[in-house]
């Protein structure tokens, strides 16, 4: 109502941007942060939330160019930062990427988010050896820090250490009962180890908390080729094309939305 009568008025377009984040209204919220932010660029509480918004609707360009402005504003907080590196690998810019999560840890070394993020990039690298050490310390400044301990179990795997990542795996299913990530990485650990009647007992147990997930289904179908029961990996193989196949056409849908693109 406020902004009906008084539009351009930065405390009334911010209010009713916030609050309409809290209903998940996100176009709308976009327009009412932006235009708070056109009356008032130096709130990074604004910025941040706007980026926020931009980052959750997929226009990183748009997130990219208001979270730098939110960065220098608040020096002190690491959040803007953790978003602004995941907005700049969401947006392909991978170097940028990396190099802010490096500069985040070197300004914030007792952060375990801030570990965990450099961690992230250089996995994405394809550079396990090197994540490997900064997954340890995230965890070992926050423990509970699940992401870290499922990438963890990811870069033992793709170092060739599937007992070691079957331990992080399970610590991580632990602490929550549906990460399915976790699910996902103990088939892979079990299969990859020829524990097939553990690994389809795992993926079973899996698909009861989320029978649409695609690669359940192949992890499944392999403990169950493992096992010798053919017809039963034939039936897993075929659910997971199908799967598979709807999840290529959201994709697809998706990326419609070219990198790039701008919400304004």
């Amino acid at each position: 109502r406020a902004v009906e009568l008084k539009p351009g008025f930065y405390e009334a377009e911010a209010l009713l941007g916030a609050l309409l984040v809290e209903t998940g209204d996100s176009a709308e919220a976009i327009k009412h942060l932006r235009a708070a932010a056109s009356i008032r660029s130096d709130s990074p509480r604004l910025l941040t939330m706007l980026g926020l918004q931009y980052f959750q609707q997929r226009y990183y360009v748009d997130a990219i160019d208001v979270l730098k402005k939110a960065v220098p504003l608040e020096p002190d907080n690491p959040e803007p930062r953790f978003l602004l590196i995941q907005s700049h690998y969401r947006n392909l810019e991978y170097e940028p990427a990396l190099k802010l999560a490096q500069e985040t840890l070197a300004r914030f070394p007792d952060n375990a988010m801030a570990s965990y993020h450099v961690a992230a990039q250089l996995n994405n690298f394809g550079r396990f050896a090197e994540a490997a050490p900064y997954l340890e310390t995230a965890l070992a400044k926050d423990p509970k820090l699940i992401e870290a301990r499922v990438m963890f179990g990811d870069v033992l795997f793709k170092m060739g250490k599937p007992e070691e990542s079957l331990k992080q795996y399970r610590q991580a299913l632990e602490a929550d009962r549906n990460m399915m990530e976790a699910h996902e990485g103990i088939g892979k650990a079990l299969i990859q180890l020829k524990d097939y009647r553990e690994a389809a007992a795992a993926m079973e147990r899996a698909i009861q908390v989320d029978d649409k997930l695609a690669s359940l289904h192949l992890h499944l179908s392999r403990a169950y080729r493992g096992l010798g029961r053919a017809e039963d990996a034939k039936r897993e193989a075929d659910v997971f094309s199908r799967l598979n196949a709807v999840r290529a056409t959201a994709r697809d849908k998706d990326v419609e939305r070219k990198y790039g693109e701008t919400g304004r």
